[in-house]
């Protein structure tokens, strides 16, 4: 066949039907008169064999997850993903850990790595049916407060925050109708670790996973009542989080402390002379220590019972 700017050449070539939907997703093109760009080439290291990719519109596919289902929340540290997958009602019904590894790869590896992470996680999204939810990926703040020595750290996160990761779990959620929720990462480590990792026997990690899960379905996040100060009872309730954050930094409170938090923080009041409001706490702490069945008897010196932070 002879063109106007020198010969054509006809190739045969077939695509293959698979979970992406290639072959409806190119027949939805031609079908629609969308324009498809055709990129012809060969890869040596591949036994000279020859490649054709096709770009083109694809047809936007319904969200069929739900929230009634349920939602998997996403933390993203530097050498894992940890996740929770907590249940409409609040509680956490499934947690895992999806390690990596980062260091010493190139750039195509790196974004295989990411893709399959994504792969996982979407993968359990869709047999369960609920959405995920991940924190907005701003890490601006994060490599702000990380010490010069972490380079490999920061270039992570900086590739991470420019589209690796966001590219990848958006495009992958996109593509078979998984609901994506980005929420606003404010003191998600605190609040899991106070309020969930020792109620549930959770790490860190997946603490704040279920958090960020709780978060994107809109629950509660109000502290105990022994944290509450008493001029934050009408503000939101990250005002008393920021308190809470503040206190365990400025005293150097341990991750692993926080098992037992109500104990930490009542023997940093006694060495800092509080000991009233050490006594305080440490009454909320034998009260919920309380077995079931046994009414406590009102006490009029710890009603209400607060404690200052900060």
């Amino acid at each position: 066949m002879q063109f106007l700017y020198g010969e054509t050449l006809e190739i045969p070539f077939q695509v293959t039907e698979c979970r992406r939907r290639r072959q409806s997703s190119l027949l939805y093109a031609i079908k629609q008169e969308k324009p498809i760009t055709v990129q012809i080439f060969r890869r040596e290291h591949k036994s000279d064999q020859w490649y054709i990719h096709l770009t083109t519109y694809v047809p936007s596919v319904p969200i069929t997850t739900s929230m009634n289902n349920g939602c998997i929340g996403v933390d993203f540290n530097k050498n894992s993903v940890e996740w929770a997958y907590v249940l409409h009602d609040g509680n956490i019904k499934d947690k895992g850990k999806i390690s990596f590894q980062w260091k010493g790869f190139s750039s195509g590896q790196r974004q295989v790595i990411m893709r399959n992470l994504v792969v996982k996680l979407t993968d359990m999204a869709f047999n369960y049916q609920c959405p995920i939810a991940i924190e907005s990926l701003d890490f601006s703040k994060k490599k702000a407060s990380m010490s010069e020595a972490s380079k490999l750290y920061n270039t992570m996160l900086s590739n991470l925050s420019t589209g690796m990761f966001r590219e990848a779990i958006f495009s992958r959620c996109q593509r078979f109708g998984i609901g994506l929720h980005k929420v606003n990462p404010a003191f998600t480590s605190v609040i899991g670790m106070i309020k969930f990792m020792p109620r549930y026997g959770l790490n860190s990690g997946t603490a704040a996973a279920m958090t960020i899960a709780r978060r994107a379905m809109s629950m509660s996040e109000r502290a105990p009542v022994c944290l509450v100060r008493p001029e934050d009872r009408t503000r939101h309730p990250w005002a008393t989080w920021n308190g809470v954050a503040r206190f365990l930094k400025s005293n150097f409170v341990r991750r692993s402390q926080l098992f037992d938090w109500m104990k930490t923080l009542e023997k940093i009041l006694v060495v800092s002379d509080n000991n009233e409001m050490a006594s305080r706490l440490s009454h909320v702490s034998s009260q919920s220590n309380r077995k079931p069945g046994k009414s406590p008897s009102p006490d009029p010196k710890h009603s209400p019972t607060y404690v200052q932070l900060c």
